[in-house]
């Protein structure tokens, strides 16, 4: 039996190379999916004041994809960011 495998670009890279997923967790009063909307979606993101998550978004790379959320009494996931 012969087994044929898909190369793409996606299986050649490495660990490193490879998009990678986060979660960016915000409180709507001090940072709303509008306000990230706003400027064509580019933000600073500088009150950061958790040193494991500052750690984190100075890992992220461009083509990594964002889940945007919103935390509190309407918790949910507002959008994608990248």
């Amino acid at each position: 039996m012969e087994m044929e495998m898909e190369m793409s670009d996606e299986n050649l890279k490495s660990e490193e190379e490879k998009c990678k997923y986060w979660l960016l967790k915000t409180e709507p009063a001090e940072w709303s999916w509008d306000d990230q909307a706003a400027n064509g979606g580019v933000s600073n993101w500088d009150g950061v004041k958790n040193k494991q998550a500052q750690k984190y978004m100075r890992s992220m790379k461009l083509g990594d994809l964002c889940f945007f959320y919103h935390s509190g009494a309407k918790s949910r996931t507002f959008g994608i960011v990248h």
